[in-house]
């Protein structure tokens, strides 16, 4: 674990460049320049593929409205910047976006915590335009719902979000646009030669962020399956491993590693073979290749506009999910015991044409008209659409009148949250302040991996066994916990009702939380297990209590209810913001923070989502007075989660009647 100072240093340098960065003439011209519309990435270099195949749809959206990159890290603007002309914006801090570039319309091509910051914003639309189609879980998560809007594809993008998720607005949440990549000519690759030679593209997922999700090929099917061809002289392999390979599961990154290998010894004993392994941009493929292989991936749906060949592994882990809909499920998929057949299977599907006119009705199923043109012009609309009602409603609202929030700091009332920083950037200070807690998470991890096994199991076990009705999802530092605490009577109270339960992500909260209540309390650290332990317990409501960055992935849970508790007094700065749309319902303190929340979000649907649960309470100063002193009902507010609890099972009933009676079951690992 890097030290104080060597993580200092290293976020020193990172600023440094930063800073010599914005001073350039590539960057030093649109850092104060305003734009209607930004794409908005906070990851690092090796998530950049999810940029790459939005500058095509930007260069040519920036024909008629000012677009621009915002980018954190500064070895990712360079590169962008080398790579596209549309403008790039470095930054530090959000702030400084909302500042100067003062955006109408945030593009999002990922749902990462890195997000957190710019969705509590209120003054701009908020757009998940993801980086691909495709049937993965990941596409109908929970998480969408804290975006004004979700721009998807075509009718099956709907059909799934219609089947996944509970209270969410289809028809007024969602702007079907195509595939608006199919629009921008990609050209060719020099490497490639014509010879003959039949063009197989491999290209496999990564391993995902946890076992739903887990479709990748390349440790089960890959290794196996590229030798074959490669040992084949009829064919070419085109080798794509997906950027993240290897980053969750080791085994996946050797398996890589050891393709890599093959077709480089291959390459040696037939130079005239050209087999290659691909990083460069994507969409040249498409045309180059006679038949791809891939996984539940979305370049599987961006290659079913060619309407060519295609074979679909099946996850070798069974408790991946799978969507019995869907054009992957109207063909087989190759398993893992079926990997040795693959140059019969090749040979097969190469010559049978008569696969074209079923991969084209499910063309238009995904991606509705695909004629030329058509995708792009459904995306430049929707993005007018977007800055037209987002100027409207800025005029309305300005017309309104402000909300008399006295106790809530105007400057922090547009992100929400104390831990945000001055509109100038970060600081000195503020940085030796970030590492600090950078390190002592660090060593709580330590911790976690030192003594958190036992706890684990425990929680495991206990899990097995138990069941909640309401789950109070608590991922934040130790230090927070007497956010938690002010909430405890509420919640024993609670479980007299109905079975109420707590879960945290480090061993420091769950010692300090088991001392505070009698309630079950588990712990679930990383990316897997907050969502076992929340299947086990076949939680029906996930309850939160503050906001923070892992809030939003237990948020992306299925199946589940997911309810904010909103704090009275003065402690609302740090909820009433733009992220409340996240949740299915906000149980509102006050009249005072419902009609915030009213009259400050765009197009929420408050009539439906918030319920005013407690008395105005004064402005208090002490952080420990039990929630009853802070104007809060208990009662109310164990009425209103018990009535919720109820709406939650009947959804459930009434979306598994309604699937069942079309045929369908929601499955996992291909078994229902």
């Amino acid at each position: 674990m890097p030290t104080i100072r060597e993580e200092f240093a290293v976020r020193l340098k990172r600023r440094w460049r930063r800073k010599a960065l914005q001073k350039l003439p590539a960057f030093a011209g649109s850092a104060t320049r305003k734009f209607d519309v930004v794409l908005h990435f906070a990851d690092p270099e090796i998530n950049l593929y999810q940029v790459r195949q939005w500058y095509g749809p930007l260069e040519h959206l920036a024909l008629t409205h000012s677009v621009a990159l915002v980018c954190y890290d500064p070895v990712c603007a360079e590169i962008v910047a080398g790579e596209t002309s549309l403008p790039v914006v470095l930054i530090g801090h959000p702030r400084q976006m909302f500042a100067r570039q003062q955006p109408k319309v945030i593009l999002y091509p990922n749902q990462n915590y890195a997000n957190f910051l710019t969705l509590g914003d209120n003054s701009c639309q908020h757009v998940f335009i993801c980086h691909g189609e495709s049937d993965k879980v990941y596409m109908s998560s929970n998480w969408v719902k804290v975006f004004n809007y979700y721009f998807i594809a075509g009718d099956a993008a709907r059909a799934r979000l219609s089947q996944r998720l509970f209270r969410y607005d289809l028809d007024t949440r969602t702007i079907a646009i195509g595939r608006p990549q199919i629009d921008v000519s990609y050209g060719s690759h020099d490497e490639l030669v014509e010879d003959g030679r039949k063009v197989i593209f491999y290209a496999p997922t990564w391993e995902g962020g946890r076992p739903s999700m887990r479709y990748g090929s390349v440790a089960s099917h890959g290794l196996a399956m590229v030798g074959q061809i490669l040992a084949d002289p009829r064919y070419r392999l085109i080798y794509r491993p997906h950027p993240r390979t290897g980053i969750q599961l080791p085994q996946h990154g050797e398996a890589n590693d050891a393709i890599k290998d093959l077709i480089a010894a291959a390459n040696a004993d037939d130079p005239a073979a050209h087999h290659l392994v691909d990083a460069s941009p994507f969409g040249w493929q498409l045309e180059a290749a006679d038949l791809m292989i891939t996984d539940v991936s979305a370049v599987a749906y961006d290659w079913l506009t060619t309407a060519k060949p295609l074979i679909v592994t099946r996850p070798a882990d069974t408790t991946t999910v799978l969507d019995n809909e869907g054009f992957t499920a109207d063909m087989p998929l190759l398993d893992v015991a079926d990997v040795g057949r693959i140059g019969d299977l090749l040979d097969l599907m190469l010559r049978d044409r008569a696969t074209a006119d079923t991969m084209q009705a499910w063309s238009q199923f995904y991606y509705g008209d695909t004629s030329p043109g058509a995708s792009m012009r459904r995306f430049v609309s929707a993005i007018e659409r977007c800055i037209d009602e987002r100027d409207a409603w800025i005029a309305e609202t300005i017309a309104a009148g402000p909300v008399a929030l006295e106790e809530i700091d105007p400057d922090v009332r547009r992100l929400g949250g104390a831990e945000d920083e001055d509109e100038g950037g970060r600081t000195l200070g503020s940085e030796f302040r970030t590492v600090r807690r950078f390190v002592r998470m660090m060593r709580r991890r330590r911790a976690d991996e030192r003594d958190g096994d036992d706890v684990v199991r425990r929680s495991r076990e206990l899990a097995e066994s138990s069941r909640t009705d309401f789950l109070v999802n608590f991922p934040a530092a130790p230090q927070s916990v007497h956010k938690l605490k002010r909430w405890i009577a509420v919640l024993e109270q609670l479980n007299e009702q109905a079975p109420t339960a707590i879960m945290v992500a480090s061993v420091h909260s769950y010692r300090k939380v088991s001392k505070l209540t009698s309630l079950p309390t588990y712990l679930a650290f990383g990316m897997g297990q907050p969502e076992y332990i929340a299947q086990r317990l076949q939680t029906k409501v996930m309850l939160y209590v503050e906001q923070s960055r892992l809030n939003l992935r237990e948020a992306g849970f299925h199946d589940i209810f997911h309810v904010f508790l909103g704090s009275p007094g003065y402690r609302r700065k740090g909820w009433l913001n733009n992220r409340l749309r996240l949740f299915d319902y906000v149980l509102a303190p006050d009249d005072l923070s419902a009609e915030w929340i009213r009259r400050r979000l765009l197009h929420p649907d408050a009539a439906a989502t918030v319920e005013v649960v407690g008395m105005p309470a004064q402005r208090l100063d002490d952080a420990d007075l039990p929630v009853e002193d802070l104007g809060v009902n208990a009662a109310a507010v164990s009425a209103a989660l018990i009535r919720i609890r109820d709406q939650r099972d009947q959804a459930v009933f009434e979306r598994k009647s309604g699937l069942l009676d079309l045929g369908i079951v929601l499955t996992k690992g291909g078994t229902g």
